[in-house]
Formats: C-alpha cells, sequence, structure tokens
C-alpha cells in the first residue's frame, strides 16, 4: 500500500511534516520532549501524570489516544472548559485525522 505521506528508504519510514486539511496547509513541528513521552507512558497505563500548565498536557495526550485508538479502543478527552476542549480539538484534530482517526468537540454549543 503507498502513502502520499510516507517514504520509505531502507529501513526507515520518513513521513512528511505538513499537509492540506481543509484547504489549509499544516505544518507540524511539535516533537516530544522526554518528560512528555515519559507523561504519555503514564496515561497509557492508566494512571495520572500531574503537569503544570505550559508542561504540553495536549501534546502529552496524543500518544496515548493513538495507542488506544489503533488497538480498537475508544477514546475520550475530556479537559476543564469548553475554551480547551474546542481549542484542543481543533489544534490537535489535524494530526489525529492524518492518522485516521475521527475528531469532534462537544461542547455548550454542540451537545
Amino acid at each position: 500500500i503507498k502513502k502520499d505521506f510516507v517514504t520509505i528508504e531502507g529501513d526507515k519510514a520518513i513521513y512528511k511534516n505538513r499537509w492540506v486539511a481543509g484547504g489549509t496547509e499544516i505544518v507540524w513541528d511539535m516533537v516530544h520532549y522526554d518528560v512528555q513521552l515519559i507523561g504519555g507512558v503514564v496515561l497509557h497505563q492508566g494512571k495520572i501524570a500531574e503537569m503544570a500548565t505550559g508542561e504540553g498536557k495536549t501534546l502529552v495526550a496524543t500518544l496515548p489516544v493513538y495507542l488506544n485508538a489503533i488497538a480498537g479502543l475508544g477514546v475520550h478527552i475530556v479537559t476543564v472548559n469548553d475554551y480547551l476542549a474546542r481549542r484542543d480539538s481543533e489544534w490537535m484534530g489535524p494530526l489525529y485525522e492524518f492518522h485516521g482517526l475521527s475528531v469532534d468537540c462537544i461542547d455548550k454549543h454542540q451537545p
């Protein structure tokens, strides 16, 4: 199966960091820091990871979300308010959709 977003070079799969979503080019330039990778593992194990504002909780959540999704498990992300729910679904939605997942946001405007 050939995919236009990945190139195979020897034993390496090289993924593009840009794609078009809704007619807009998306450039992905975020890379998880080691502590964020550890946080993703902790969440995937069903544990709690406490992180301060600005430490990358939204990015950390991408790891267990995708791991659970490829295992066929349902995934729901819950935030503390409608603003964060909308922001995070718009911010990370293209990443999830790029990997074949569907994304929606339920807030006070969309029950």
